[in-house]
């Protein structure tokens, strides 16, 4: 009994340490570009699928964003095609997204206008 307690204390850290060296977070860097030209596009949500994490490309189509190497990344911009990238062992990423425009349906804008009154 002895001899099994001393294995389960030594082989229960090892276990720790591997797992948590697996799932290390690190930051992943990108650019977004899209539309006829392969223009910067700025804006874009970059976001981790399944779970709160997100963030929007800068005016050069920039992003940065925490993810580990399992997570997979949602590209998505009014007017493009979204897209998913698997983070893997990359450090950083280029997108390019393509326009759905033509795909674009009506476009219905719901409000008041300013200083009238809702009756």
């Amino acid at each position: 009994m002895k001899f099994l307690s001393k294995k389960i204390f030594t082989f229960l850290p090892l276990l720790f340490i591997t797992a948590a060296c697996c799932a290390q977070v690190k930051a992943i860097t990108g650019r977004v570009i899209g539309g006829d030209n392969n223009a910067p596009l700025s804006g874009v949500t970059v976001s981790i699928k399944g779970k709160t994490a997100g963030t929007a490309t800068n005016e050069n189509g920039e992003f940065s964003i925490s993810a580990d190497q399992h997570d997979v990344l949602q590209i998505s911009y009014v007017g493009y095609t979204s897209q998913e990238v698997k983070v893997d062992n990359a450090a950083t990423i280029a997108i390019t997204l393509e326009s759905n425009s033509g795909k674009l349906g009506e476009v219905v804008v719901v409000g008041m206008a300013p200083n009238q009154e809702e009756t």
